[in-house]
């Protein structure tokens, strides 16, 4: 998705809206490290796309770290309670979007309006294309990215082929 010629203005957290069940959400900019974010991701029980989030305590730290000192994060919270995590990681003057909710606080309309503000966020911060990786059956992801401009999936494929020379 091309961000700097986007005829779409994204809102830049912080933003407060009501979720699905009337709860004042916070999204905000997320500038610590991966310790206050390990709890929502421990919730999944097992990866939610693509084998992310990892499983062990120590495996999410570590995958946390790339984003947290590499990235643009924000987070979803309510009260003291992060509900949802979403980051863009640099490559140029692109970035890789990723994008969790915890398990629990998913279809509340959480992810929407998370999706938007790293948009509005990766907007400010001068970003100028994103891409993210989806499995073909996360609809959920791909209503919501389809939703604010990404071009639809072209293709089913649910690998990779992957090869190489000894």
């Amino acid at each position: 998705m091309d961000l700097s010629s986007s005829d779409q203005n994204f809102p830049k957290p912080p933003i407060s809206f009501l979720d699905k069940t009337q709860r004042q959400i916070t999204i905000k900019p997320y500038q610590g490290g991966p310790d206050a974010l390990v709890d929502m991701y421990l919730a999944y029980e097992e990866p939610a796309t693509r084998g992310l989030p990892p499983q062990t305590e120590e495996e999410i730290r570590d995958w946390l770290e790339t984003y947290t000192e590499q990235g643009e994060n924000i987070i979803a919270r309510h009260n003291w309670q992060i509900l949802g995590h979403a980051a863009l990681l640099p490559h140029g003057n692109s970035a890789e979007l990723v994008i969790f909710v915890h398990p629990e606080e998913q279809s509340k309309g959480i992810g929407s309006e998370l999706i938007k503000a790293l948009l509005g966020h990766g907007q400010a911060k001068g970003i100028e294309n994103v891409w993210l990786s989806v499995d073909v059956d996360n609809l959920s992801l791909i209503r919501i990215t389809t939703a604010v401009g990404f071009n639809p999936p072209e293709n089913s494929h649910v690998e990779f082929k992957l090869s190489r020379d000894l």
